[in-house]
């Protein structure tokens, strides 16, 4: 009998740790990086980025865009009512976009082959 509740008890303890490693196998950090900033880009709080706060993260990463700019930006991104702001799928979108972009470029401007 000690030995079933020894055997239970290990069971147990193996299917809880079991079950507590499940949500790791969805987690993304990159992903995660990425919420925080749509967050923290997010000064309105609004769950949506417009063009002014698009703009200033821009600014913050020294690319300065016109509006006109900004404007062909959403057109591409901005796939989904409200129009006139980016939700987190849209600023994805954008952002693994553009990130692919400048690797490219800076890729190409020091002579590197991919």
């Amino acid at each position: 009998s000690k030995s079933v509740y020894g055997l239970a008890a290990c069971l147990g303890i193996t299917m809880g740790c079991g079950l507590g490693m499940v949500p790791l196998l969805w987690y993304d950090p990159d992903a995660h990086r990425l919420h925080v900033l749509f967050n923290e880009l997010d000064k309105d709080g609004s769950g949506d980025l417009d063009m002014d706060e698009i703009n200033e993260a821009f600014q913050r990463a020294n690319v300065y865009m016109t509006m006109q700019e900004l404007s062909v930006l959403f057109a591409e991104f901005d796939t989904e009512a409200p129009f006139g702001k980016l939700d987190f799928q849209e600023f994805q979108a954008m952002f693994k976009k553009r990130t692919r972009e400048m690797q490219s470029k800076f890729m190409a401007a020091h002579n590197i082959e991919t």
